[in-house]
């Protein structure tokens, strides 16, 4: 409940900063999910955000990201996260830096458990990161980015590291 509160108390300062939204973007990536503990197995998966550029470099976006790992005895672990990232580019000629950090949720579970069942466990999540973007044509980016991933659990904290690539469509 406290992090639905806090959801919304950010979405609702920031709805004046979101009305003066310029542009809209799509994305669509793929990539490693590093993990940094012992005994961590290495994730393949997809991502998909929608995003929105603010003023002076500034940027908002919700990103959907889905990592399957293969473990046995079940076969494969599924994890999926919910993000709120805030992204910062900065002036380049056809490579565009930039910082982004945000927070959310991180869904594990098993496959036959499916979302919400017996095997399903969720933790809140934080983000940081740097990538570039190249302008490939017009309206249309290839970003390379690698970010650090924090999840809270019960007994700690995990981290890994998500390497990703793929296009964003301005719209």
């Amino acid at each position: 409940m406290k992090r639905a509160i806090a959801l919304l108390l950010i979405l609702g300062f920031t709805g004046p900063v979101w009305a003066e939204t310029e542009h809209p973007y799509l994305g669509l990536g793929a990539g490693l999910n590093i993990p940094t503990s012992k005994g961590g197995k290495v994730a393949f998966g997809g991502e998909f955000l929608l995003g929105f550029d603010l003023q002076e470099g500034a940027a908002v976006q919700l990103e959907i990201e889905h990592f399957i790992a293969s473990v046995a005895p079940s076969g494969s672990l599924y994890e999926m996260r919910a993000l709120v990232e805030l992204k910062k580019t900065f002036e380049g000629k056809g490579v565009t830096p930039y910082l982004l950090g945000g927070c959310g949720l991180d869904m594990v579970f098993l496959p036959a458990s499916g979302l919400g069942g017996p095997g399903t466990d969720s933790h809140f999540d934080a983000v940081l990161g740097a990538g570039l973007q190249f302008n490939i044509a017009d309206q249309l980016d290839l970003f390379l980015q690698a970010k650090g991933n924090f999840v809270f659990t019960l007994t700690g904290q995990v981290f890994d590291l998500p390497l990703e690539t793929g296009i964003l469509l301005h719209l």
